[in-house]
């Protein structure tokens, strides 16, 4: 299990302010955190000095989460679900490393489920 937080980087070419976004599989995860995200301290800061940071989760053919969100994540956190910017507000370290591992674990039964039907 990689730790997700150690895996954060601030430099996405278009906002150098941004973390670039993390990419599992066929799923692409985008986790934010500064003065201007929902997250816990509202601070430009180093990633392992937030308690809760923004989480968009989608598929990496999509733009945004909408449907492409895996169920199991969005009826779990479906209290900090933000319809209207397909995020995820104030996500604790703990659930974003949830996050991360269900992502890897779904992506590897979709990969199985590919080959078993491709055979």
């Amino acid at each position: 299990m990689r730790d997700i937080v150690s895996m954060l980087h601030r430099g996405f070419p278009l906002n150098p302010a941004l973390f670039d976004p993390i990419e599992i599989g066929r799923f692409r995860i985008s986790i934010q955190a500064s003065h201007c995200h929902h997250c816990s301290p509202r601070k430009d800061l180093n990633p392992y000095q937030y308690d809760e940071m923004e989480v968009a989760v989608y598929e990496r053919t999509a733009l945004y989460g909408g449907t492409t969100i895996p169920p199991i994540i969005k009826r779990t956190l479906h209290h900090k679900f933000e319809p209207c910017g397909h995020f995820f507000s104030y996500v604790t370290v703990k659930e974003l490393q949830w996050i991360y591992d269900t992502l890897e674990n779904e992506d590897r039964r979709l990969e199985n489920e590919i080959n078993v039907k491709c055979g």
